[in-house]
């Protein structure tokens, strides 16, 4: 999470025992979440680091809606990782944004609460080595690939179905954007995946 320069933000933070750390340019400053190198040590041990998606290295969509803050969307999408020949069946992406995976087979990725120290809940804390960790560590022992291990698993590890958190931000839902979502899944999928978001939609707007 993102914190600004202010004095008062960084001393509260520091207050409560968390890291502050700096970008290499030392014109930001932030605070990750608690865990994290311990977590992203384990990662590298047992897995292979497929890409890191910084926002220059993601795909740009044009969403031309209203509602949305930034015109446009930057996705995580793994047409990257299979035109260099990864099999991204395998791949799992841990973002907190969901719509960040919107290309992406739905169970494609793990979409933790955000972080932020002044607000989130004590208990939730933890996350990376309470929840998130034992997640993959059971992953290890799946004989399917990635993603049929996050479809039967998804609740040990978020809150809400990723279809169903996609409903408020694809609405309204034109042409354009049906073939941009989950535009790397075959058309079947796509087709039922469509006729799930719109169900949710529907529950929405009643």
């Amino acid at each position: 999470m993102k914190v600004g320069q202010s004095k008062e933000e960084l001393a509260a933070a520091a207050r409560n025992g968390y890291d502050i750390l700096s970008t290499a340019y030392a014109k930001t400053w932030f605070v990750p979440r608690p865990g994290l190198g311990g977590f992203l040590r384990r990662c590298l041990e047992w897995f292979n680091l497929a890409h890191i998606w910084s926002q220059e290295h993601c795909t740009a969509y044009q969403t031309a809606k209203e509602q949305h803050k930034d015109s446009f969307l930057r996705c995580k999408s793994v047409q990257v990782l299979y035109d260099f020949g990864i099999c991204t069946k395998d791949v799992i992406i841990i973002d907190d944004t969901v719509q960040k995976n919107s290309p992406n087979h739905p169970f494609q990725a793990v979409h933790p609460r955000p972080f932020d120290p002044f607000k989130t809940a004590k208990k939730d804390e933890n996350y990376l080595s309470t929840v998130l960790q034992p997640f993959l560590d059971k992953l290890r022992g799946h004989k399917g690939d990635g993603i049929s291990y996050v479809q039967a698993n998804w609740q040990a590890a978020q809150a809400q179905d990723p279809i169903a958190s996609l409903a408020g931000y694809w609405a309204p839902l034109d042409e354009r954007d049906e073939e941009f979502l989950w535009s790397n899944c075959t058309a079947a999928d796509r087709q039922k995946f469509l006729a799930e978001l719109n169900g949710h939609r529907l529950k929405l707007a009643a």
